[in-house]
C-alpha cells in the first residue's frame, strides 16, 4: 500500500467549465437558518422540516467521452410551499487506484512517486437535463504518494480518503441568478428531484512521467451510496420558483 501526502489543489486549476455552483464549505449558519424559520409562516405549525437519504437509481457508469464515473439519485420533491433552505451532506469516501508501473528489473527496492488529481460533483441528472448542468456541491484536490516496488515486480496500489462535505442552499443566495436553490427545485420531475453524482481522476504522474493509459487501472471504490438531505418548507406560502427547466415525468 502506498504512503500518502495530500497537496492542495486550487479550484482555479480545474478544467471543468464554469457552471452555477455553490463553493464548499457552505457558510449558512444555524443563526441564519433560525432567522429564516422565525420570519416565515402565517400561522403556527406552517413550517415543516423534512430529511432523508437520496435514493440511488443507477449503479456506477463510466463515460469515456467525458471521463466521469457517475451515478444518479432521486429525492422526494418538497411539498407545495416556499422552501426556506435545502441542505446536503456527503460522507467521506475512499478512492483507490491500481497502478501497473513502474516495473522493477533491479535487485533492490524501487521507489515510486505517484500523484493524481481527484474531483467530484453533485449535479442535475445529466440524463434529463442539458449542459451546462447546475452544480450544487463539489470538491477537488490532489493526492501524492510514494511507495516501493520489490525486485521483479511491477506497480503498486494506493488508496486515500476524500473528506466529507456539506452545503446549505437558501433563497437569498447571490451565488447565481437563478439561485442554486431555484436550480435545484427546477430538477423536479413529476414526484422527485433528479440528481446525479460524478467523479473523475486526472493528471496522473509516476516518477515524473505521465503513464500510458493502458498501464493505469482501477476506480474509486468508495462512491457515495448515501447522500443525506434536509429541507424546511413554509406550507403557508406559495412557491416563488418559476419554470426554469422543463418538467420531467419521473
Amino acid at each position: 500500500m502506498a504512503k500518502s501526502r495530500r497537496s492542495p489543489s486550487p479550484r482555479s486549476q480545474s478544467q471543468t467549465p464554469p457552471v452555477n455552483r455553490v463553493d464548499q464549505p457552505a457558510h449558512a449558519t444555524s443563526a441564519s437558518l433560525t432567522k429564516l424559520l422565525a420570519n416565515s409562516g402565517q400561522y403556527a405549525g406552517s413550517v415543516v422540516v423534512l430529511s432523508g437519504l437520496a435514493r440511488q437509481e443507477t449503479q456506477q457508469l463510466y463515460r469515456r467521452d467525458t471521463g466521469w464515473w457517475q451515478r444518479t439519485y432521486t429525492i422526494n420533491a418538497p411539498p407545495p410551499g416556499k422552501v426556506l433552505w435545502f441542505s446536503f451532506f456527503i460522507p467521506w469516501q475512499v478512492w483507490n487506484w491500481d497502478c501497473w508501473v513502474p516495473y522493477n528489473n533491479s535487485p533492490t527496492q524501487l521507489r515510486a512517486d505517484f500523484g493524481i488529481t481527484w474531483h467530484w460533483e453533485l449535479i442535475a441528472n445529466p440524463f434529463y437535463f442539458p449542459a451546462p448542468l447546475a452544480r450544487f456541491m463539489d470538491d477537488v484536490g490532489r493526492y501524492e504518494f510514494y511507495s516501493s516496488v520489490p525486485p521483479g515486480r511491477e506497480g503498486f496500489n494506493a488508496s486515500w480518503i476524500v473528506p466529507s462535505r456539506t452545503v446549505t442552499l437558501t433563497p437569498d443566495s447571490k451565488e447565481s441568478d437563478p439561485t442554486p436553490l431555484q436550480l435545484l427545485l427546477a430538477t423536479k420531475g413529476r414526484w422527485n428531484l433528479l440528481l446525479g453524482w460524478r467523479g473523475s481522476m486526472s493528471n496522473a504522474v509516476v516518477n515524473g512521467q505521465e503513464p500510458s493509459i493502458g498501464l493505469i487501472g482501477g476506480s474509486p471504490n468508495g462512491w457515495p451510496s448515501d447522500i443525506y438531505w434536509s429541507c424546511a418548507v413554509d406550507l403557508a406560502r406559495v412557491p416563488d420558483v418559476g419554470p426554469i427547466a422543463p418538467s420531467v415525468n419521473v
